[in-house]
């Protein structure tokens, strides 16, 4: 069943339903049968009151219900942008999102950036960049110094594990620096920076039009 209210300070019918809510100025009222059948009911509400959440819960807690306790969602400003996923996204020669853990602080520049850059409010858009607020990026650094721990231990295992069957004779220890000497590290224009423009260039073909 849809909901009819007449607001007086707008002058407006507002319907509320399923597919959310249409308004309809007073003036032109007759439209009202283009979204509601002729035989089809309305709860027409003559009386709204402006009020808050808290003040909704501490009715019903009146009315004798136990309420259970919910979290109250956090009402911190979003103060930080990074990349949602793990990729690593150049925006432009000052700009780069180095993954997931490279947070970078919402300055005045940057927010002036993001608007008038259509790119940033695309990946923005598409849950390529996130806005974060300074408890989560403080989340994230534990996360990403967490993780660094791991991996530090994880080398110093393995080398020491390596050693060991090697003191026993339980392993050939080969030598890899003659071929590590001739791997030369990827630059950052190299195939991972070009699959991401490619993501990119993909990602806007529908804002262009």
């Amino acid at each position: 069943m849809m909901i009819l209210f007449l607001n007086v300070n707008t002058s407006m019918i507002e319907l509320y339903g399923e597919k959310g809510v249409v308004r309809i100025p007073f003036k032109h009222a007759g439209q009202l049968h283009a979204h509601v059948k002729d035989n089809s009911s309305i709860l027409y509400i003559t009386n709204a009151v402006k009020t808050v959440p808290v003040a909704v819960i501490d009715m019903i807690k009146n009315m004798g219900v136990v309420i259970e306790n919910a979290p109250i969602p956090s009402q911190e400003k979003k103060t930080y942008i990074h990349v949602a996923g793990e990729e690593i996204i150049p925006i432009d020669d000052l700009l780069r999102f180095r993954g997931h853990y490279d947070a970078h602080p919402l300055t005045p520049d940057l927010v002036k950036k993001i608007k008038q850059t259509p790119l940033l409010q695309s990946l923005i858009k598409n849950n390529k960049l996130e806005l974060i607020t300074s408890s989560r990026r403080k989340e994230l650094e534990e996360e990403r110094v967490r993780k660094e721990d791991e991996r530090i231990g994880s080398i110093l295992v393995d080398r020491e594990d390596l050693e060991n069957q090697s003191e026993h004779g339980d392993a050939e220890v080969i030598d890899f620096s003659s071929e590590v000497s001739g791997v030369r590290p990827m630059a950052g224009t190299g195939e991972s920076g070009a699959a991401t423009m490619s993501e990119l260039s993909e990602l806007l073909e529908g804002f262009e039009g």
